[in-house]
């Protein structure tokens, strides 16, 4: 239930209608709310202090290419705002501190939701891990992808089937013998 929620609430089929609109030849393999990071070791990473500085949005895995998108307008982003808004009012009236904490969660939350976007065609990845992380209430795949310069690490919302693995990594090769 949770990731059904968090997969209508993140907007992840409107990117996945965007990637089928501008590469209909694609098939899509995963498409799902995500966190992202950059980091510079290869190994899928899980829980690190990092993570406050990851990213938030929706990836989209195809047979050619992987698209990562963050946008600002969501229903997270905006409910993280309104109780912004609110805790600086509680903040103000009731001089309470630990209010102050849980401003500087959901604004942790916000920026973390700052607008991005990135498309990787799989000739261009050099290499893909896979690992997991345990969350709050689940266990989530974590996808290092590494290219030249630096390795995303992405930790999915929904899993990627031992089939689209496969495919994915098959991609790989072909395009480095071919």
């Amino acid at each position: 239930m949770q990731r059904w929620m968090t997969e209508q609430l993140s907007g992840s089929s409107g990117l996945a209608r965007k990637v089928m609109r501008r590469h209909p030849e694609d098939e899509i393999l995963l498409a799902t709310a995500m966190t992202m990071m950059t980091t510079r070791t290869r190994e899928p990473v899980g829980w690190s202090l990092r993570r406050f500085f990851q990213r938030r949005g929706n990836v989209v895995v195809t047979d050619q290419r992987i698209f990562v998108e963050s946008s600002f307008f969501s229903f997270f982003t905006l409910f993280w705002l309104g109780f912004i808004v609110y805790g600086a009012y509680l903040a103000y009236t009731e001089r309470n501190p630990i209010i102050g904490i849980f401003l500087a969660v959901a604004f942790i939350l916000v920026w973390q939701r700052r607008p991005f976007s990135l498309e990787v065609p799989v000739g261009g990845v050099e290499e893909i891990r896979f690992g997991s992380v345990q969350g709050i209430s689940a266990r989530g795949d974590v996808l290092a992808i590494a290219l030249p310069e630096r390795t995303i690490q992405l930790v999915t919302a929904k899993k990627l089937s031992d089939e689209h693995r496969a495919q994915l990594l098959s991609g790989l090769t072909s395009d480095a013998t071919g």
